[in-house]
């Protein structure tokens, strides 16, 4: 369903922004509640590995810990959310095809925690050099390694076959990228004029963007599980 990986690789495919904003804020307003959790969930998680790791660390409180920052306690929680963001990103991906999502979605891929967690970690690693650089080279590649999360989840490809996947798809349509990202720039700013408020809006409004532009360029198979209660048909969450 939607695009074809071989030939998004030779840069044939094109999509319609405002076609896809449109797509995406309707997705929006039927998922939100989830995927805003979902967030939040992830957040949370995030936030209590980080008071675990001040105490264990011997930090009186995260303000010792901003002022004497131990790295390994950043790559610790990288590794350990990974999974669950991608559970979040996957979330737009299984919208975009008509799927429902669960807040227990959040944890399908906790058994490609090491293979995500290297992506993560590199493609987080390479932006910061880029930043550190020169802005630009930074953003770039920020924007270029949008869908290596995805494809390793969802295709199960390797960090870096998946890093440069990405890289090639996007640079081949890099203008309309960076317009898409420039836009949620923008919003992002008004999350925080918002205190956050906007968030709940913003937040699955970018993943449901980005899912319908991974369906629509990479291409999804789907799965249909049936159950036995009417009520509770569902289309089947994430496909391997």
């Amino acid at each position: 369903m939607g695009g074809d990986l071989d030939k998004a690789l030779k840069g044939d495919y094109d999509f319609d922004l405002k076609a896809v904003l449109k797509e995406g804020w309707a997705l929006t307003q039927n998922t939100k509640g989830v995927m805003f959790s979902g967030l939040l969930l992830s957040f949370l998680i995030a936030y209590i590995l980080l008071r675990l790791f001040v105490f264990t660390d011997g930090q009186i409180d995260l303000q010792d810990i901003q002022n004497n920052p131990n790295p390994y306690v950043g790559i610790a929680i990288t590794v350990l959310i990974a999974p669950i963001l991608a559970g979040v990103q996957m979330m737009g991906i299984n919208h975009s095809v008509g799927g429902r999502s669960q807040l227990g979605h959040l944890f399908h891929f906790v058994p490609l925690t090491l293979i995500l967690a290297t992506t993560d970690l590199v493609t987080s690693l390479l932006a910061e050099l880029g930043l550190t650089l020169a802005i630009l080279p930074g953003i770039y590649l920020m924007i270029a390694f949008t869908f290596a999360i995805p494809l390793v989840a969802e295709r199960r490809l390797s960090p870096f076959i998946a890093m440069y996947y990405s890289l090639r798809v996007v640079t081949s349509k890099l203008w309309k990228f960076t317009l898409l990202y420039g836009l949620f720039f923008v919003l992002l700013i008004l999350c925080f004029l918002t205190l956050g408020l906007a968030t709940i809006w913003i937040g699955p409004f970018y993943y449901n963007v980005k899912g319908i532009l991974y369906r629509d360029i990479f291409g999804m198979g789907i799965t249909i599980e049936k159950h036995s209660d009417k009520d509770t048909n569902e289309e089947s969450i994430f496909n391997a």
